[in-house]
């Protein structure tokens, strides 16, 4: 199989997935994206800012725990870089599980912990089930 016809599979693939895993509680679609900075799991600096200046756009925010989430996190390594940037969020999670979790699914996107600091709750959720992907363009609008 062709790269193109990967890629569009993964495309079509990724579409049906996410709006399966979209939940109640988000910010609303048009909304400006809260920004954050984190470390991630390989102890990088992460500024979702800096991040959604940088090519390609959109950008998927993705908040998982590693029992639910690990499909979506296979589709969204295929696209990574690609067709989006990707920024993982592990919930209900230490980050000695979500380093092992990617180093498993050989994920070379972002995965933070969340954390107090972080607060992925009060910036994006409530999560009422996971996992949860938000689309943000490079101008911080949320496309849901």
């Amino acid at each position: 199989m062709g790269m193109n016809a990967r890629l569009r599979r993964s495309a079509a693939g990724l579409a049906a997935l996410l709006i399966a895993a979209t939940a109640w509680g988000q910010p609303d679609r048009g909304a400006e994206a809260p920004v954050f900075r984190a470390i991630d799991v390989r102890n990088q600096l992460v500024g979702l800012a800096d991040e959604l200046a940088k090519e390609p756009d959109p950008l998927v925010l993705f908040f998982f725990t590693p029992d639910h989430g690990r499909e979506l996190a296979e589709r969204l390594r295929e696209v990574h870089g690609t067709l989006a940037k990707v920024i993982a969020v592990g919930l209900k999670a230490d980050a000695e599980a979500l380093r092992a979790f990617a180093e498993d699914l050989r994920i070379s996107y972002y995965v933070i912990e969340n954390s107090p600091e972080l607060n992925a709750d009060a910036l994006y959720g409530p999560f009422q089930m996971l996992p949860v992907t938000i689309f943000i363009t490079s101008d911080k609008t949320i496309l849901k």
